[in-house]
């Protein structure tokens, strides 16, 4: 498995950890100009992007998230790691908290 950091474009085997900054507003992300009219909507990447404020996480693959690049694009400033599983694997996506990121943060200085 390689990790790397940064987006990767085009990559349907890659997982990315993104985070959202405290203050960051859904609405100043243009959706349309991700959406697909073939295959999803702006609506679509909106409710995707909203799963995963709330703590979701997306798939790419059979019966899950359809529009996983969309969003992958939309938000590409925000991914953090990149994590290549190889062709065979599907995509994900999950948002790290900056709660959680204090808590980690927090528990590696307290054990150095």
């Amino acid at each position: 498995m390689k990790i790397r950091m940064g987006f990767i474009s085009n990559s349907s085997s890659s997982s990315y950890v993104i985070v959202l900054p405290e203050n960051f507003d859904i609405s100043s992300i243009n959706f349309t100009e991700f959406a697909d009219p073939d295959y999803y909507t702006e609506d679509d990447i909106r409710a995707d992007v909203l799963e995963l404020m709330n703590g979701g996480e997306l798939w790419d693959g059979d019966g899950c998230s359809s529009c996983l690049m969309a969003v992958e694009e939309a938000l590409s400033k925000y991914v953090v790691a990149t994590i290549d599983g190889g062709a065979d694997d599907y995509g994900s996506m999950v948002c790290i908290s900056n709660d959680k990121i204090k808590e980690i943060w927090e528990g590696n200085k307290n054990e150095d």
